[in-house]
């Protein structure tokens, strides 16, 4: 039986496989929280998951991540923007993907995000840029 948390893995194994995200995002990739004192990271969120069935068989699965670069903006030079095409890269039609017990039938960004969290009491801006992406799956078993 396929395991749905092999999906979450696989995404952040792609990510964090690559040299170019994790030289601009050296904090790693983590799923929905990056330990303390992480400045520059990517944070894959899980925001929805559903299960489709064809004559009671799992026919696929579709998840909805958000997968985001998170970055204390501290000299106003940003890397977040690089980091989010970097991400976007990756994974947009990503059908190579190798995901333990399914084949993937399709990743595609949704929705794109930019944002900006600001704490006036610190002077301090975290920057968010990334994207909402679908990604359906096929089990195998």
């Amino acid at each position: 039986m396929s395991d749905s948390s092999a999906v979450d893995e696989a995404i952040i194994q792609l990510l964090a496989a690559d040299a170019e995200l994790t030289t601009r995002c050296p904090d790693g990739v983590h799923y929905d929280v990056a330990p303390p004192g992480s400045k520059r990271f990517v944070i894959v969120s899980l925001l929805m998951h559903v299960d489709e069935y064809l004559f009671n068989e799992e026919a696929w699965e579709l998840f909805t991540y958000q997968v985001q670069c998170i970055e204390l903006e501290t000299s106003g030079a940003s890397n977040s923007r690089a980091a989010a095409a970097r991400i976007h890269a990756l994974l947009q039609d990503a059908y190579s993907l190798a995901i333990d017990g399914y084949g993937v039938m399709k990743i595609k960004r949704i929705e794109r995000i930019r944002t900006t969290d600001a704490d006036a009491a610190t002077d301090t801006r975290w920057l968010h840029r990334g994207g909402r992406y679908e990604v359906m799956v096929q089990p195998l078993d």
